[in-house]
């Protein structure tokens, strides 16, 4: 009888014990629960976040008792208890704070704000309004990199005083970075169409911690479009089409893409043509010598009664840079499915091909003081063919091991091709590259604690490289073949294999102000070349039979804090080694050049740094004006950088005879250590609904240490680009959008290129640096009267308008680029940078 009484007793208070606790959902504002939502009183009695759902449990407060829920990026709501019985759902929206813009950055999609390093985000939007040719120009017109041209079909971007090999590129997580990425200048970011892009991601510093070898710079991730689901169980059609045309280049460019979605799969397809013109360069010299980059003569060969003429012909217009056209066709087919409600699997396939690019740098050499005395007759790389497949498996259901899983598997195949003929000669030297690269992924997260606060990220990346080589010599009048040039690479064959494992610890405080990231990884890197019997260079038995192996280990570090107040704060952190593994280029290539020979160095490591950097922002709110300032400023120390000298074959001799010529033998060796500094500035200003300026300037200083007798000078780095910026101001209102651009260089004098070698004056000891044959390429800038290089690069700026309206479905857009028709080379450039250019477009969705 006792116990029915205290069953119905217990039955009875039931409803007043619910009264008692509460539990409460924090979703975003896509309905997606926000792991580590901090939900307080104003007194902090009771202070919690949301767990793995969301979800938090709430002690019975009075009905008039206010809690304050937060979440960094998002608006700050403010409720009652009483509200609360009403509304046990709350939905955060993002805030109108460019500080805290909720973005997601990078392979893992981690939100930006957590990360303490300068990043810049380029969005589809930004690029569609003013229109680049390539990913490159995209780059170099919205974020802070510098962009270095050899040719019209080139772009090859600088980060803190790093370029090529040195800056990783990664697209849809997936590094495209392989084995043969050389040191000087890399033209590879314009394989990716920017028409296909949803954004690309700009992560500064040392990158090695998540992506492993060559981000000693930075990474620049592509990230493209992601095919949409349907609503609907009948599916959605969406397809969109833009037409460009620019005056500068005669180019002309066509894309089109369509997406399909249903409920539970998706496709998105895209296709780009375009063709550029030669470049026509500006008129108004500025602060360029009179008549500097003019292209004065080209040659063009024909074959007439069985003998090869090449004609020296003059350009009726100097300013055209002849030599500087080319073709690009860029494909994209990406399907999505998802098999269930955390699975989600994305199937990529990318093709880019292009024409000839011709060389336009070695195109204009000349032999003698002579401007019809050019040395090339045809200097070009075949046709740029990027191709790559992958499939990326995303798993959101938590397990003991995880609560999230990427996973992406790639394959890659790259074809290079060089292809130079002297004028006198009628044989053309050809070299061919054939890279395929397979790849595999696997990252984890996984929340330690249930408050969230405490995450693991760990992970493991296999990588591995097949490389194949040809070279030879083609008689232009009966094309025979001989195959007495060396080939760039061995030809029996070379390989990569890389294998790496991390892991990192991530931690925010309970009202998610503050954040820190510490890790380790480790990475082994194998790479093998085996000659070919038949090589026109006579090697060691054993790098027929053994061949030349080489073994790097490398650990890794990195910690980051990151800071962003309530009071419009925003403080980052971070300190961080980074290594570049000395890839096939490095180790075996095959290089004749000026009376040397490149040799394989079986004892080469990696190049390595460490970096710190500081950023200091703040948020002000005047009235309607809102003020966003931050600076940057780092320093990276460079030890075990890879030079080429003097090296000694395995018989101890230091020539080689090739063709009847005796050629000094030379190899990459671990022998500098330099170091990088510099700055970086950012404001934007928001003075109302409709106008917003925004400017950045950069600034990068840096030194190696030669050796020199019995001493280390102190010289000019390579890559370090001068000051450079943009500053643009906007107007956007209803359908239009205007926006005027300014872009500036400042000056790159003599004394400030690096140094290739160091002599002395016999008589009074004064030190002589040579400077040419480096990859600042001196020998691109303005000479003075008495033939010297005694200018360097001088400064330039352009002024540049873009307008925008929008039809509803259409949009017209125009730009009017470098309105003064400025003839300037950006530094360490082959070729004169377009004059003025209108460019034209409309794009139109379905």
């Amino acid at each position: 009888m006792l116990n029915k009484q205290i069953q119905l007793l217990c039955f009875l208070l039931l409803p007043f014990s619910l009264l008692a606790q509460m539990t409460i959902t924090v979703v975003d504002e896509d309905n997606q629960p926000l792991i580590g939502a901090a939900v307080y009183t104003a007194d902090q009695k009771v202070a919690n976040v949301t767990d793995l759902d969301g979800q938090l449990e709430l002690p019975k407060l009075a009905d008039n008792k206010k809690l304050i829920i937060n979440y960094l990026g998002y608006e700050e709501k403010v409720l009652t208890w009483q509200e609360l019985q009403i509304q046990t759902t709350i939905q955060l929206l993002p805030t109108a704070n460019d500080l805290l813009e909720v973005i997601v950055i990078g392979r893992k999609n981690e939100r930006a704000e957590r990360l303490p390093y300068q990043i810049d985000r380029i969005t589809d939007k930004d690029i569609a309004f003013t229109q680049p040719s390539t990913s490159a120009d995209a780059l170099g017109d919205h974020a802070g990199v510098f962009i270095q041209k050899s040719q019209g079909g080139g772009g090859s971007p600088i980060l803190r005083g790093f370029e090529a090999n040195k800056v990783l590129m990664v697209v849809d997580g997936v590094r495209m970075n392989n084995a043969i990425y050389r040191s000087g200048h890399l033209q590879n970011a314009i394989t990716v169409d920017p028409a296909m892009l949803e954004q690309m991601e700009v992560i500064y510093g040392p990158g090695s911690l998540t992506y492993g070898s060559d981000a000693l710079g930075g990474v620049i991730h592509f990230r493209t479009k992601t095919p949409q689901f349907s609503t609907t169980p009948k599916g959605d059609w969406n397809s969109q089409f833009f037409t460009r045309y620019a005056t500068a280049n005669n180019e002309k460019a066509v894309h089109f893409d369509v997406n399909y979605g249903s409920q539970r799969w998706a496709s998105w397809s895209s296709v780009t043509y375009s063709r550029f013109g030669d470049i026509r360069a500006g008129d108004n010299y500025q602060n360029f010598p009179e008549g500097f980059g003019e292209r004065p003569f080209y040659v063009q060969s024909r074959i007439e009664n069985e003998e090869l003429i090449g004609e020296v012909i003059e350009n009726d217009d100097p300013n055209v840079q002849i030599g500087t056209a080319y073709d690009q066709v860029d494909f994209l087919q990406k399907l999505r499915f998802q098999l269930n409600s955390f699975t989600d699997l994305t199937a990529n396939i990318q093709y880019s091909t292009s024409s000839d690019v011709p060389r336009y740098d070695q195109l204009t050499r000349l032999s003698s003081g002579d401007p019809r005395d050019l040395r090339f007759a045809e200097w070009y790389y075949g046709p740029q063919d990027r191709f790559l497949a992958s499939l990326t498996t995303s798993v959101t259901k938590p397990t003991p091991f995880y609560d999230r899983a990427l996973l992406i598997t790639a394959f890659q195949k790259i074809a290079e091709e060089r292809f130079d003929r002297r004028v006198e000669r009628v044989e053309r030297a050809f070299q061919l590259e054939d890279v395929s690269v397979v790849s595999a992924t696997l990252d984890l997260d996984k929340v330690l604690h249930r408050n969230g606060r405490h995450r693991l990220s760990y992970g493991l990346d296999w990588n591995f490289n097949d490389v194949q080589s040809e070279a030879g010599v083609e008689n232009l009048l009966d094309n025979s073949i001989s195959r007495t040039e060396p080939t760039r690479y061995p030809s029996g064959g070379s390989r990569m294999n890389v294998f790496a494992a991390y892991a990192s610890y991530k931690w925010n405080s309970r009202d998610s102000i503050q954040y820190l990231e510490a890790g380790l990884r480790y990475s082994y890197v194998n790479t093998f070349s085996l000659f070919g019997v038949d090589d026109p260079i006579q090697w060691s038995s054993d790098f027929y039979t053994n061949g030349v192996r080489n073994q790097d280990e490398q650990v890794t570090w990195g910690i980051g804090w990151t800071a962003l107040t309530p009071g419009g704060w925003q403080l980052r952190a971070s300190a961080a080694s980074a290594f570049r593994a000395p890839n096939l280029d490095d180790f075996s290539k095959i290089r004749v050049n000026g009376g040397f020979v490149t040799i394989p160095n079986p004892n080469l490591t990696s190049e390595r740094t460490i970096n710190g950097e500081l950023t200091i922002g703040k948020v002000n709110t005047f009235g309607n004006t809102r003020l966003q300032l931050n600076g940057t400023a780092f320093y990276t120390y460079l030890q075990d950088a890879i030079i080429r000298t003097d090296f000694a074959l395995s018989d101890g001799s230091f020539t080689l005879l090739l063709n009847d010529e005796l050629l000094n033998t030379v190899a990459n060796v671990n022998a500098d250590n330099a170091y990088v500094y510099g700055a970086a500035a950012n404001l934007k200003a928001n003075f109302s609904d409709v106008w917003r300026f925004q400017t950045n300037l950069n600034w990068t200083r840096g030194r190696r240490f030669l050796p020199y007798e019995n001493r280390e000078v102190a010289v000019p780095l390579a890559h370090i680009p001068p000051l450079y910026g943009r500053a643009a101001l906007r107007y956007q209102k209803n359908k239009w959008q205007l926006e005027g651009v300014l872009r500036f260089q400042g000056e790159k004098p003599v004394e400030e290129y690096a140094v290739t070698s160091i002599s002395s004056e016999s008589m009074s000891n004064d030190l002589i640096f040579n400077r040419l044959g480096s990859s600042d390429n001196l020998d691109e800038t303005p000479l003075c009267a008495d033939g010297t290089f005694c200018i360097g690069t001088p400064a330039w700026m352009t002024y540049n308008l873009y307008a925008q309206y929008n039809f509803g479905k259409l949009n017209a857009r125009i730009g009017l680029e470098n309105m003064m028709d400025v003839h300037y080379r950006p530094f360490a450039s082959g070729v004169s940078a377009a004059g003025r250019n209108l460019v034209i477009g409309v794009s139109g969705l379905f």
